[in-house]
């Protein structure tokens, strides 16, 4: 008797799909850009955390759905799921300037 094995999804396919993704804001990949907070993959199943450092209101949506299709496109995926937020850094005041 012969059991078939579901493919494995291979977290560098994921990562490469996720780098594909050419972002407006930013002039690096997602990787590059430490964006990617948490990958998880269990089966065909790709669980995707992602932080980035500008607000995301009004592009959120946008850039979930072409990240899930992108993660969809690598072979053995099955459901995606992209969780988006965003992180503004603050920055120190130079030395002399005045704090608003």
């Amino acid at each position: 008797m012969f059991f078939s094995k579901a493919p494995t999804v291979a977290e560098v396919e994921v990562r490469a799909a996720l780098n594909s993704y050419r972002d407006a804001y930013l002039s690096v990949d997602l990787d590059t850009a430490k964006a990617v907070r948490k990958l998880e993959i269990k089966g065909g199943k790709v669980a995707v955390e992602l932080m980035l450092g500008y607000p995301l209101a009004g592009h959120a949506e946008t850039m979930r759905a072409a990240l899930a299709g992108l993660v969809k496109a690598v072979p053995g995926v099955e459901q995606v799921d992209i969780h988006l937020t965003w992180q503004i850094a603050a920055h120190t005041v130079k030395g002399g300037a005045p704090s608003v």
